[in-house]
């Protein structure tokens, strides 16, 4: 009855997304971190999935920490885009965060954590659709393009929606 009971209702009767935080880490060069992961072919931006409750920006850093022993400085979002369903996974919003770039001592300090991540690549952005499904290399490429840009992208399946 109530505030409360309404709430709950509607908790249990309206859609829900996941939310994704993933970063787009970049060295001197240019290249972008991305994970191999133990649970599936492709490649992905650092990150993951935002726990209830749990707010994106932080969500971003645990799992870089979580997966890679440490995490750069998360800034800005740079891209905030839709997921289309996936090979049973229902949709969901995932948001690349932007991060200063990586050098010197700080490279070393990321390591796969040989559990859920089994290695780590720096991959040139023409290089990306190589190792990344389609919709996640047209996200980095959009991540890239909001950064050189100094705005946030709005994209569906990683393509820029004007």
């Amino acid at each position: 009855a109530g505030a409360e009971g309404f709430t709950w209702v509607m908790n249990s009767v309206t859609p829900r997304k996941r939310l994704i935080a993933h970063a787009l880490v970049t060295d001197a060069a240019g290249r972008v971190l991305l994970c191999e992961t133990n649970f599936k072919t492709d490649w992905e931006l650092p990150g993951g999935i935002v726990e209830p409750g749990e707010a994106p920006r932080l969500a971003c850093e645990r799992e870089m920490v979580e997966e890679m022993g440490w995490s750069p400085a998360v800034g800005h979002v740079l891209v905030v885009d839709w997921l289309r369903p996936y090979k049973g996974w229902e949709d969901a919003l995932e948001l690349v965060f932007s991060t200063g770039v990586v050098a010197g001592p700080d490279k070393g300090r990321l390591v796969a954590d040989g559990v859920e991540i089994r290695a780590l690549h720096w991959v040139a952005g023409t290089d990306l659709d190589d190792v990344m499904t389609p919709f996640g290399a047209a996200r980095a490429r959009s991540a890239l393009a909001a950064l050189a840009s100094g705005r946030t992208l709005y994209t569906e399946a990683g393509l820029p929606v004007e």
